[in-house]
């Protein structure tokens, strides 16, 4: 029985379209972490280790001036 009109027929053909694509999947891609995501990790880490390493020698300085500067009566 052909539909009476254009829009249930497009709607027909869409649906007999959408009844033959394949089922979708949840998730194609791997549970753990990518080769890519997995090296920018890293880099990440030791930027950060390196960060924190200059900040506290930075701040070991600092100390060492200021000590410095009270034994030499400036503060």
């Amino acid at each position: 029985m052909p539909p009476s009109f254009p829009m249930e027929a497009q709607l027909q053909q869409f649906q007999t379209y959408q009844s033959r694509l394949p089922a979708p999947q949840d998730d194609a891609r791997p549970v753990g972490l990518g080769f890519v995501e997995a090296v920018l990790w890293v880099l990440i880490m030791i930027s950060l280790i390196a960060v924190i390493r200059m900040a506290a020698a930075l701040s070991v300085d600092l100390a060492g001036v200021v000590t410095q500067a009270q034994a030499m009566g400036g503060m």
